[in-house]
């Protein structure tokens, strides 16, 4: 992991109107990112998570998925994209 952090409020919700955003990776893995900024809302309290695309130079992937992150209270904001 790298030694950059994560802001504790998530982007999507002090820019719910935003439909881009430029970040970095914080970790990668096949089949999983996790970003240090996401406009994605994970779902939650009945509404459906967000669908989108992650882009870079090289290409694109589908982000279908999410992971909370691993905590009981939900105070985290590092949600993993799959």
């Amino acid at each position: 992991m790298s030694e950059r952090t994560v802001d504790s409020r998530p982007f999507y919700h002090e820019y719910p109107e935003a439909l881009t955003l430029e970040t970095h990776v914080i970790d990668a893995r096949p089949g999983r990112v996790l970003l240090a900024r996401s406009p994605f809302f994970p779902g939650g309290g009945g509404q459906l998570p967000d669908r989108g695309i992650l882009r870079w130079s090289d290409g694109e992937v589908a982000v279908t998925d999410f992971e909370p992150p691993p905590t009981a209270r939900g105070t985290s904001s590092q949600t993993t994209h799959r």
